[in-house]
């Protein structure tokens, strides 16, 4: 998930605030939480992945010679 590469390039966990699905709620909901581990969102306009505006700020830490 392209979260997960941003937390690795800034060399720190970037938590989410929620996750939101277009798709209607699944039988197994509870899993994606435990996936995310933020609140999801089902029947939302938007696929998306809302964190904090703080996050954009950080440097990045990684680049491709490591």
């Amino acid at each position: 998930m392209a979260h997960r590469f941003a937390g690795w390039l800034v060399r720190r966990r970037i938590g989410l605030r929620r996750v939101e699905f277009v798709h209607p709620e699944p039988p197994h909901a509870r899993e994606y939480a435990l996936l995310f581990g933020a609140p999801c969102v089902f029947g939302a306009e938007r696929t998306a992945a809302v964190f904090d505006r703080a996050d954009l700020d950080e440097p990045v830490l990684r680049d491709g010679r490591r």
